[in-house]
């Protein structure tokens, strides 16, 4: 299974993004934000709880808060086996 994760702060685009990637058998997306900061704060949760963090991050670049940018430099000073795809 392919756990991922998404930041997109528009939300009609983050459901549908969800709803295309968890048709698939193999994927599941585990966690969603609004922002690349609300998405680092549920990573650091699932840390807490001695879980992986998703295997994928898909990434908006334009979000309020925290962009895609500063949020992929983020996420590999703290987990540098991600991987990130920004759309």
């Amino acid at each position: 299974m392919i756990r991922i994760g998404i930041a997109e702060d528009q939300a009609l685009f983050r459901r549908g993004i969800i709803g295309l990637l968890n048709s698939f058998a193999k994927m599941n997306v585990v966690e969603e934000a609004e922002n690349g900061q609300l998405l680092l704060d549920k990573y650091d949760e699932i840390i807490g709880f001695n879980e992986n963090i998703p295997d994928i991050t898909i990434l908006d670049l334009n979000m309020p808060v925290l962009d895609g940018i500063k949020t992929t430099e983020l996420l590999k000073k703290r987990f540098p086996e991600s991987k990130i795809i920004i759309i």
